[in-house]
């Protein structure tokens, strides 16, 4: 149920099979960027099918990618396109050909109610609510500075003003040192167990991580809770068709190699 992102695939796709491009001739035309005969193939046939994708589509996938693997850090994506010798067209191409098969193969997939409840009676543990807690902590280097941060918070000092000061976590700094919300598993072990187990208000000693020192406060808990199918039918339909057309669009990519009115292809 998981997979790459587009953007961690074309980092991929650079360094490792940049090197190794090929030329092809498709339809009279001659190309010469690794994988881009199938991508004109997968382009030719969005376009007998009559499927196009806006550039309102395309930012919105960037928008995500920045959102989901760079922290909507827009500066660190835009730095690591560069360190990977990556331009920004190169990615909104690579994007534009992943929608269009995307929307190819989603127009194949037909599926009904009894489907979707199958899938969630199946794969129900990924849609039920898992406990969690919203927590805000301040980082820093060494244990004397922990120290320090610990008694300027007992003499009253703002949370968030020591976090501007001290903090070593600068994702968190803007937002006061809050994390939101997290669940089991998404925090290093030491931080994790501290903070499940603190009342709400309640503030920790340091705790080591091989990050530093942290001082967490948690600010709220959500309880787990077991969802029913009536409660998560839009959002388990949408991750059932995600999946199907996520585990097809290679194989419908390749079978467009059979139809191919490919000339010459050489290495």
């Amino acid at each position: 149920m998981y997979w790459w992102s587009p953007f961690c695939r074309a980092l991929v796709w650079v360094a490792i099979w940049v090197p190794l491009c090929h030329i092809a001739k498709v339809k009279g035309e001659t190309f010469s960027v690794t994988f881009s005969p199938t991508n004109r193939l997968v382009l030719q046939e969005g376009e007998r099918l009559g499927i196009t994708v806006t550039e309102e589509e395309v930012d919105a996938e960037i928008k995500n990618v920045i959102n989901n693997n760079f922290y909507g850090m827009e500066d660190y994506f835009y730095q690591t396109l560069e360190y990977y010798g990556l331009t920004e067209k190169a990615v909104k191409d690579d994007l534009k050909i992943e929608i269009v098969l995307r929307k190819i193969v989603r127009e194949q997939i037909t599926i009904t109610e009894e489907d979707v409840r199958e899938y969630f009676i199946t794969n129900q543990e990924y849609f039920n609510i898992p406990e969690q807690v919203e927590a805000r902590h301040i980082l820093v280097y060494t244990r004397e500075e922990a120290e320090e941060v610990v008694q300027l918070l007992d003499n009253g000092k703002d949370f968030s003003e020591v976090v501007e000061e001290y903090s070593k976590d600068y994702m968190s700094v803007d937002q006061g040192g809050n994390l939101g919300l997290f669940q089991r598993g998404e925090m290093v072990s030491e931080f994790e167990e501290i903070a499940f187990n603190l009342a709400i208000n309640q503030r920790s000693e340091p705790v080591e991580t091989n990050y530093g020192f942290h001082i967490i406060e948690v600010l709220s808990r959500l309880a787990s809770k077991e969802v029913t199918f009536e409660e998560v039918k839009e959002t388990v339909e949408e991750m059932m068709i995600e999946e199907l057309v996520l585990n097809r669009m290679t194989e419908y990519a390749d079978s467009l190699w059979e139809f191919a009115n490919i000339d010459t292809i050489f290495y």
